[in-house]
């Protein structure tokens, strides 16, 4: 079960027209079974407190399904390497001929499912 006071996450699942990039969230939340409720801020304290008040938010806990951020110095590194390495340009083609659903190019880098970077030979 999730939680929001925000209302259009609450009908993101339903929604008919998408842009590219919420289809692709779409498509991935699709993978995981959770129920969106929409609930007043007012009414959900743990949300409000979260959002309106930094010095409450050690009230309440906050699960998530996983997490992860990727160092910029990694990603300016991954964005260097992109060109040189033949086998991500392969994939950088498909991506732009609309052939690669896994994949997708954001900000210069190639992201594959779970939203996680493709790192290119020769990158750590």
């Amino acid at each position: 079960m999730v939680k929001t006071d925000n209302t259009a996450v609450s009908h993101f699942m339903t929604q008919p027209k998408l842009t590219s990039r919420q289809t692709r969230w779409q498509e991935l939340l699709s993978e995981i079974h959770f129920v969106l409720e929409y609930r007043a801020g007012s009414s959900n304290h743990v949300a409000d407190a979260l959002s309106r008040r930094a010095d409450l938010a050690s009230l309440g806990s906050v699960a998530a399904l996983s997490s992860s951020v990727v160092a910029t110095s990694v990603r300016d590194r991954a964005r260097e390497l992109l060109p040189k390495d033949s086998a991500a340009q392969g994939l950088v083609h498909l991506v732009e001929q609309g052939k690669a659903r896994q994949f997708w190019l954001e900000d210069g880098l190639l992201m594959t499912k779970g939203n996680r970077l493709y790192v290119p030979k020769g990158g750590t």
